[in-house]
């Protein structure tokens, strides 16, 4: 690590102008805005005392976001994100990429960072404002939906968005709108977090439909009823203001879907249908499911073992099929698809528990199966 960031520091500081920084006798802010960098968007301070990155090295409760943190505009939040350190730096990585559109501020405060490691450094305080470069690039668009079908559970917990490129750091539910049959947008029908359910790189939204009008017998539900009502048709519209991380206006998009009887079952993998693939080749191994799959929680929670070594690849889903593509030839043998309990369809249903269930009924606790077998010939 020591090795990298001397590369780096050489790197940031030389005669090419790929970053910002406080060139300072002492510590400096180095920030990396070259979007072919494996560094892009990281903040580096660098310069520390010996003796006290030691002690921030060896120590796992410090704080790092007291003394050496990043606002986005006129925030007073700090950025989420993560910190590791060197023998000469400490880095702040932030969660999001960042908003080309918005003033992003990094700050290094001397008296915390002795209070903190009970040192007395003559240090100079730091701030550093950039604004990262808008590169010509085609504006962002919305790639997919999942699931795709164009029939759902009304009771549906949750979609995706996918988009071509990272989005910018907006309210996205002032752009997302959900239309019904009469052209009359819902209420509120998402849970909603200023800055959206987003994945680290800004390119995959999570909508969230508000699980207490999804819950029956609960006060929201009946209070204001539930989102979707079965037989009828719906509309998901993003409308075409919303700019993604280059300050770039992407294009309206809409999707119609219908929803269908709710779905209250648990998940039962004796329902699943296995197409095998053939010895030497790479074709995908395909599962047929009776129902619609959460498709984060079917890449996170669902492997493929033989003779108890886990199998290489990657997983797929349109519509109801699944798709397990090897990263090296299928070979003959028997092969174990290992499916977490947790994994849950798109209303929530998991192997174990029905999410959408009447108060008066009880869940069958009995055990599950989360293995299948197949052969490859």
């Amino acid at each position: 690590m020591a090795k990298t960031i001397s590369r780096l520091k050489k790197y940031f500081l030389g005669v090419v102008a790929v970053c910002y920084a406080l060139n300072l006798p002492g510590q400096q802010i180095v920030v990396d805005d070259n979007r072919q960098s494996p560094f892009y968007g990281h903040f580096i301070l660098f310069d520390l005392p010996e003796d006290a990155l030691k002690k921030l090295s060896e120590s796992s409760e410090i704080q790092y976001a007291d003394f050496f943190f990043v606002k986005v505009d006129q925030s007073e939040y700090a950025m989420a994100g993560t910190y590791s350190v060197s023998d000469s730096s400490v880095i702040f990585k932030p969660l999001f990429q960042p908003d080309a559109r918005l003033i992003h501020t990094s700050y290094f405060s001397p008296d915390t960072f002795n209070r903190i490691l009970n040192t007395n450094h003559d240090l100079t305080p730091l701030a550093v404002s950039v604004t990262f470069k808008n590169s010509e690039v085609e504006a962002a668009f919305v790639s997919r939906i999942s699931p795709a079908a164009d029939t759902i559970p009304a009771n549906t917990l949750r979609l995706y968005v996918y988009f071509s490129s990272p989005m910018g750091l907006q309210n996205p539910y002032d752009y997302i709108k959900i239309i019904d049959q009469s052209e009359q947008e819902l209420n509120k029908p998402f849970v909603e977090l200023k800055e959206g359910f987003w994945n680290d790189t800004m390119t995959r939204l999570t909508l969230f439909f508000h699980p207490g009008r999804i819950k029956r017998g609960v006060g929201p539900n009946m209070s204001q009823g539930a989102i979707f009502k079965e037989g009828e048709h719906y509309k998901l519209s993003i409308i075409g203001n919303w700019q993604d991380a280059n300050g770039q206006t992407i294009q309206p998009f809409k999707k119609t879907f219908f929803a269908t009887q709710p779905l209250r079952t648990s998940i039962d993998i004796s329902n699943w249908v296995i197409d095998p693939p053939t010895d030497l080749s790479t074709d995908p191994v395909q599962i047929k499911t009776d129902r619609l799959l959460d498709e984060a929680l079917v890449r996170r929670m669902i492997d493929m073992y033989k003779n108890g070594e886990q199998v290489s690849g990657d997983w797929t889903i349109h519509k109801k099929i699944l798709s397990f593509i090897p990263k090296l030839p299928w070979s003959k043998g028997t092969y174990t698809i290992q499916i977490n309990e947790n994994v849950e369809d798109i209303a929530g249903n998991s192997l174990l528990k029905v999410f959408d269930v009447d108060k008066e009924q009880t869940t069958p606790t009995a055990p599950v199966k989360t293995k299948i077998e197949f052969i490859v010939r």
